[in-house]
């Protein structure tokens, strides 16, 4: 991580002594977020605790496959150089969220209260990120007509402040079953990204992928084995300030 940020930093460096004009841009846009890897899945249930169990109630796998919709606001900065070449970083806080569906309950009980009680339910789980978000980036600007096109090559660099699982089903019994619990596992996400800009005088129409690389399940005890990555797509609104 160190080395890229180096790397990055070195770029920049170098291709702000050939830039000719520098634009800042704010903007707010909507994210779909999912996990990927062999860990994640459409479907799960729900472990309900009884109110005077020490255990909460929880999902047994919260990381869906699911695109859940979250949102972000930022801000950025590139340099546009000789000949259309981009360099830019930018700075955004966002909310991201998976979802995955929920199609039974299991209530667990002490076990001197008899077996657990296994009944079937609607409902789904979101997982939130809070996350601060770092995006260095280098690119090209193509020229059409009035728009001017920057497609946009980078790595977003995700410093996640909190993961909460917050989720609810309707159960065959006509209860309903809720969970609300923190599931922070890592601290920080890395992903490979790619993005399209299209401007028009000051305002801009954005879209991004990202892949991650990152394991959530990494700080599960014996979590090693198993693996969930996020996905990002990402499309958004812009102004340029100058």
């Amino acid at each position: 991580m160190k080395k890229l940020l180096l790397s990055v930093t070195l770029v920049f460096a170098c291709i702000t002594l050939f830039a000719q004009k520098p634009e800042v841009t704010v903007g707010a846009y909507s994210g779909l977020f999912r996990y990927s890897g062999t860990s994640s899945e459409s479907v799960s249930f729900i472990n309900a605790s009884s109110d005077n169990n020490a255990i909460k109630s929880y999902t047994n796998n919260p990381y869906g496959n699911k695109f859940g919709i979250g949102y972000g606001i930022g801000g950025q900065a590139q340099l546009v150089g000789k000949g259309g070449f981009l360099v830019g970083l930018q700075a955004a806080y966002e909310q991201l969220k998976s979802k995955i569906d929920i199609n039974r309950v299991s209530s667990f009980v002490p076990v001197s209260s008899g077996p657990a009680n296994n009944f079937d339910a609607n409902g789904s789980t979101a997982l939130k990120n809070n996350i601060i978000n770092i995006n260095p980036y280098i690119g090209y600007r193509i020229p059409l007509a009035k728009i001017k096109l920057d497609i946009l090559a980078g790595t977003d660099i995700g410093f996640i402040s909190s993961t909460h699982e917050k989720g609810s089903a309707k159960g065959s019994n006509g209860d309903t079953y809720t969970t609300d619990l923190d599931r922070t596992t890592v601290t920080e996400d890395f992903r490979l990204r790619i993005g399209f800009v299209a401007s028009l005088n000051k305002f801009s129409l954005n879209a991004s992928y990202a892949n991650g690389i990152s394991n959530y399940m990494g700080g599960y005890i014996g979590g090693g084995s198993h693996n969930a990555h996020s996905k990002v797509i990402r499309i958004g609104l812009g102004y340029r300030i100058f």
